[in-house]
C-alpha cells in the first residue's frame, strides 16, 4: 500500500504502532464519539469519512470502528511515525501538513508538551521561543486541494477534525459550495469557527469532554438525532440506537 505524500522528500520510515489490534473492541473512539456515528447513520454499512488528522491508526480513533463497517475513507496525518500503522487501514493515508493555503513554508512540532496528540504547527510566539523542543519545516496544502485531488463524493458522511488550534483556517478552505457535511466532530471549536459551520448547514448536537459534535440538517435523520442527543455533557449509552431493539 502507497502513502501519498504531498511533503517532499519524504521516506517512509517503521513506526511503533505495528500490525492493527488483532483482537479488536467494538468502538476505539475517545469518549465514545464512533458510537455515536454509528448511531446516527443507524449502523450502515457504506459511507465516506475524512479523518484530519488520524494520528494512531487504533488508539482513540474515531474512525476505525466504522471503516471495519465498510466506510471508505481518507486518513490525513503529518506525523511520519503514524504512517506505517495507518497503511495496515482500508482507507487512503494522506501525508500533509493540512491549512488553509497551499504553500505556506512552516514549522511542525512533531510533538507537543502533552504528548503525541499536540502535534501542531508552530505559531509566531513558539518560533522565537529560544527554549522550544524540536521541529521540522512542511509546506502546508489545502483541504480544499486534498478533497479536489483525491475526487471525495460530494457528500462526506463524517469528518473528524483535530488540528490542534488550526481548525477555522482548515475549514476556511473547505468547499462548502460543492460538498456537504453530513456530521461533523471537532476539537474545541472558535465561535467563528462554529458560525461558519452553522451558515452551511451544520447544528451543534452536543459536547462531549474535548468535542463539539454536529449535524447537518440534510442529514435523513436530521430530526430524530436532534431530539435523541441534543444536550451538553458526556455521551451516554441511553441515546444510542440499537440495532436489535
Amino acid at each position: 500500500k502507497l502513502v501519498f505524500s504531498y511533503v517532499q522528500g519524504h521516506e517512509m520510515k517503521g513506526g511503533d504502532e505495528g500490525l492493527l489490534d488483532p483482537h479488536p473492541r467494538p468502538f476505539n473512539g475517545e469518549l465514545l464519539v464512533d458510537r455515536w456515528v454509528f448511531d446516527i447513520f443507524r449502523g450502515k454499512r457504506e459511507g465516506f469519512y475524512i479523518d484530519l488528522a488520524a494520528n494512531d491508526a487504533v488508539r482513540a480513533s474515531n474512525t476505525l470502528s466504522i471503516e471495519r463497517l465498510g466506510w471508505e475513507g481518507l486518513c490525513i496525518e503529518a506525523q511520519e511515525r503514524h504512517l506505517p500503522g495507518l497503511m495496515h487501514r482500508r482507507c487512503k493515508v494522506v501525508h500533509a501538513v493540512v491549512s488553509g493555503r497551499t504553500g505556506d513554508e512552516v514549522e511542525f512540532a512533531p510533538e507537543g508538551n502533552c504528548g503525541q496528540s499536540c502535534a501542531h504547527v508552530l505559531s509566531e510566539d513558539e518560533r522565537n521561543n529560544p527554549e522550544r523542543g524540536p521541529a521540522k519545516r512542511y509546506v502546508t496544502v489545502s483541504f480544499g486541494r486534498i478533497v479536489r485531488d483525491f475526487d471525495v463524493p460530494s457528500v462526506i458522511d463524517f469528518l473528524s477534525l483535530d488540528v490542534e488550534f488550526m481548525e477555522l483556517e482548515v475549514m476556511r478552505s473547505f468547499p462548502f459550495e460543492t460538498h456537504t457535511i453530513m456530521a461533523l466532530a471537532v476539537e474545541e471549536p472558535t465561535l467563528e469557527l462554529v458560525r461558519l459551520l452553522q451558515s452551511n448547514g451544520l447544528h451543534v448536537v452536543r459536547r462531549t469532554a474535548h468535542d463539539m459534535l454536529f449535524v447537518n440538517v440534510a442529514h435523513p435523520d436530521f430530526e430524530d438525532v436532534m431530539e435523541r442527543h441534543h444536550d451538553e455533557g458526556s455521551l451516554d449509552a441511553s441515546t444510542f440506537y440499537d440495532p436489535e431493539g
